[in-house]
């Protein structure tokens, strides 16, 4: 049975939930404030957790019954009994039924877990705001029931192209504001349900993979703030984008689709770029724009008509 998990502790890495309130909020407190019923809940939660490591981690655990925590291999806990810490450092834990696990807007260092899809049922992983460093975790890469990634602002390295497969339910990914290179050399056309891309703030180079376009469920494409060349391919014309954003990029020409086909676009922004060419012949006809950014271009002329230019 899958487990939705909000903990866990590997080597090298502490979770303190004095830090993290969300674990202590997945426990019910009794409606008395009694503090008995409350060891037993947060015990219920603990086993539960305990469960979905396979059977040599479980061992390591063999202290984890009964009803109250406290005198449990690796718990604190405070003098009203509840726990306030889980420390398991160096316990090469294997979490094999892990369905969701929740770390973000906490001060966790280290790497981050290893295995944390390796009994590839991970859906949901979100460890963002926090200081995490390393490489996206190689799990990942074939954890094809993964459905929402959020690993944005932290300190991840490593190469982009190298760190996913196939993800065919993935629908939300948001690697922004990291320390990740390489290119976007994914395979973009067996990304079936990516709703939205963020990989802003990083340190991507090369162009904008034209078989991106082949996401045809994208309505969020953020790539700014990278080192990214060439021209924006054609394809992207094919997606139905609500917001597209390339702007602090090295990226140069013109808008090679015609803009209309993006009917849909609300926010658009290609400023700090290299952009030299007249552009967005037909603007006006965007009737969804709310948000448009070309400054810092080298353009000469902008159209917002079919047959009116403005000087």
């Amino acid at each position: 049975m899958a487990s939705h998990i909000f903990l866990l502790s590997t080597p090298f890495l502490v979770f303190s939930l004095l830090a993290y309130a969300s674990f202590l909020a997945s426990f019910a407190y009794s409606a008395t404030g009694a503090e008995v019923a409350n060891g037993r809940k947060e015990a219920e939660a603990l086993l539960e957790w305990k469960v979905s490591l396979d059977n040599q981690s479980q061992s390591l655990l063999s202290s984890w019954a009964g009803e109250s925590p406290c005198n449990w291999f690796g718990i604190s806990c405070d003098k009203s009994g509840s726990v306030i810490n889980i420390s398991l450092p160096n316990s090469s834990l294997r979490v094999t039924h892990l369905y969701s696990l929740h770390l973000f807007s906490n001060r966790l260092s280290g790497n981050l877990p290893r295995d944390v899809c390796l009994g590839g049922l991970l859906s949901y992983f979100a460890a963002f705001e926090n200081y995490f460093t390393g490489p996206i975790p190689k799990s990942l890469k074939n954890c094809s029931s993964l459905v929402r990634l959020r690993l944005e602002r932290n300190q991840l390295s490593g190469n982009i192209s190298e760190a996913f497969g196939t993800h065919p339910h993935l629908n939300y990914m948001d690697l922004s504001d990291n320390e990740l290179h390489g290119e976007l050399s994914l395979k973009w056309e067996q990304f079936n349900n990516l709703t939205a891309f963020k990989i802003s703030g990083n340190k991507i180079s090369g162009e904008i993979p034209a078989v991106l376009g082949k996401a045809t469920q994208l309505q969020v494409l953020d790539l700014s703030s990278n080192q990214l060349v060439g021209r924006i391919p054609k394809e992207l014309g094919n997606l139905k984008l609500i917001e597209l954003a390339l702007n602090d990029n090295r990226l140069s020409g013109d808008i090679p689709f015609d803009v209309t086909s993006l009917r849909h676009l609300e926010r658009l922004g290609l400023a700090a770029n290299n952009f030299s060419a007249t552009i967005l012949k037909q603007l006006s006809k965007c009737s969804k724009l709310i948000f448009l950014n070309i400054s810092k271009n080298r353009f000469t002329k902008l159209y917002f008509h079919q047959n009116k230019s403005l000087p």
